[in-house]
């Protein structure tokens, strides 16, 4: 768990401009989530849920800065899954789109695999229409699958992941290998401490 000191600490040595927070889970947080000279943005809220019961999975901070201007696309987004878009444009005009995402394993109530394959597929749908609009995409989150399994054919997962890898693929996007950023603090029945590669980054060529 990331806290606000440590997190502002990080921002200021690294010089960061898009900050995307996953797995936040705070109740009420939204429109109360405040960084000192950063605008905060959130995912679109679940139609007639009420903001003291929602749980917001996702936040992005983008600086305030003159020199680049950051506005929210909230036309790539959608209500049924955690997604935040942000256009970025340098002093030169140069345009980039970032997209943070964090991928449910329930959604409003819904668990099952369909629905999981459902809400890929707006992500994916989302994806394809940022490169198709712009060469610079960025996209950054918690996607909840192994990127190190998931072209195995026995992959439990397969039936949901392939439909990211297609979308990768045929958008040109390039993986940035985090390697396995989750580690189980409990045995699975063979006693072996399970981890994943569950954190990803893609990229078009032209912001790699």
């Amino acid at each position: 768990m990331l806290n606000e000191k440590e997190l502002k600490a990080i921002i200021s040595d690294k010089q960061i401009d898009v900050v995307i927070l996953t797995e936040t889970d705070g109740l009420n947080l939204r429109q109360n989530f405040n960084l000192p000279g950063f605008q905060t943005h959130y995912p679109l809220a679940i139609p007639g849920q009420k903001e003291t019961e929602e749980k917001v999975r996702l936040i992005c901070l983008t600086r305030e800065r003159p020199d680049i201007k950051f506005k929210i696309r909230l036309d790539l987004m959608s209500s049924e899954t955690p997604t935040i878009w942000i256009e970025a444009r340098t002093g030169n005009e140069r345009k980039y789109l970032i997209m943070g995402l964090y991928r449910e394993w329930d959604h409003n109530g819904d668990t099952t695999v369909q629905g999981q394959i459902h809400r890929m597929q707006i992500i994916t749908d989302q994806v394809e229409s940022a490169c198709n609009e712009c060469e610079r995409v960025i996209v950054i989150g918690d996607v909840n699958l192994c990127s190190e399994s998931w072209h195995l054919d026995d992959y439990r997962h397969r039936s949901i992941s392939e439909i990211l890898v297609k979308t990768i693929t045929a958008c040109n996007l390039q993986l940035q290998n985090f390697g396995r950023t989750y580690f189980s603090h409990h045995p699975n029945e063979y006693g072996e401490y399970p981890s994943s590669a569950l954190d990803h980054a893609y990229t078009t060529e032209s912001c790699t």
